[in-house]
């Protein structure tokens, strides 16, 4: 197999990922940023040091500007969303008479925030009481097991181990299914044999 890439080489690597975390800088080091990138085997944390890395913004924070909506943008200017008919697209119109495609606003002036509506607030993730060895089942049919490894509790599946948030937010609704609890033990009477009434305590 040929070789892809050689030791002392240099190189430029971009990747595509949300920010989950801003470092300041410090007197001996950059500003860094941590990337949460998305990998085969589940979410992978990327630092990244601005001083050396090209930082392309795809996506606000927000989300996809819509059409209504109002944006604030890095100089506190504010753009109105509307629909681009010829580029079937939409465009972010500033107060002062500025018009750009949404991609190019955000790449331009951006971070984008939304003022307008505003936002939600997330819900907390309900989490629930996770045993090891536990059966869920995903929307799919496919099971995945609860399992501890290095400290932490995950569902695996596959060859695939991912967090139990992970698990529910690509492949929900998740059920228990199992392990089935055990069955209780038949009470025998050892005088009379064993029972075929009612148990003691009014138990069937």
């Amino acid at each position: 197999m040929p070789e892809q890439y050689r030791i002392g080489e240099h190189v430029r690597v971009i990747v595509a990922g949300r920010i989950t975390h801003i470092a300041p800088a410090t007197s001996a080091f950059p500003e860094m940023l941590k990337v949460e990138v998305e990998h085969s085997a589940g979410m992978y944390d990327v630092t990244v040091p601005l001083d050396t890395a090209q930082i392309e913004r795809l996506v606000p924070a927000d989300g996809v500007p819509q059409p209504g909506e109002l944006w604030r943008d890095r100089h506190g200017r504010t753009w109105f969303a509307h629909e681009n008919i010829p580029n079937a697209d939409i465009a972010l119109r500033s107060t002062d008479g500025t018009c750009h495609l949404w991609r190019s606003a955000n790449m331009n002036y951006g971070p984008l925030v939304r003022t307008y509506p505003p936002a939600v607030a997330e819900q907390p993730i309900a989490f629930p009481e996770l045993r090891v060895g536990d059966l869920w089942e995903d929307h799919a049919g496919d099971v995945w097991r609860v399992v501890e490894r290095a400290g932490r509790v995950l569902l695996f599946f596959g060859g695939e181990y991912l967090p139990w948030e992970d698990v529910s937010a690509k492949y929900k609704p998740l059920k228990r299914v199992g392990p089935k609890p055990a069955e209780p033990e038949p009470y025998d009477d050892f005088e009379n044999g064993p029972a075929t009434g009612p148990l003691p305590g009014g138990a069937a």
